[in-house]
């Protein structure tokens, strides 16, 4: 994609806060986070855990937070960053790392 494109595709970005009652597959979820990872953090510490939410209950909750996260509530999905500053040393260098997603559901992780 040449720059101009990918210019274009930045600016016409859109916020949204009103969802599809549609459950997101977990191949998507995944996709998502690894695209997460692979954003750029001094020296690759990569000091962050990303947990989806996908229980209705934590996801009311989670909307309580703060009046800008309201929208949590509705959404068939939620992903909650956490940021880790005692991170000291940089993990094994790797894009995507499982251990570094969580799910809401039952402890599993991808």
């Amino acid at each position: 994609m040449e720059t101009k494109a990918i210019l274009d595709f930045i600016c016409r970005r859109r916020s949204v806060r009103r969802y599809q009652k549609k459950e997101i597959a977990a191949e998507i979820l995944e996709l998502l986070m690894k695209a997460a990872m692979a954003a750029p953090s001094g020296n690759n510490v990569q000091p962050w855990e990303f947990v989806i939410v996908q229980d209705p209950q934590i996801k009311e909750a989670l909307s309580r937070v703060h009046p800008w996260v309201y929208m949590a509530a509705e959404a068939p999905a939620a992903v909650v960053v956490l940021g880790d500053k005692s991170s000291e040393s940089p993990p094994p260098h790797t894009k995507y790392r499982k251990d570094k997603v969580h799910r809401d559901t039952y402890g599993q992780k991808f």
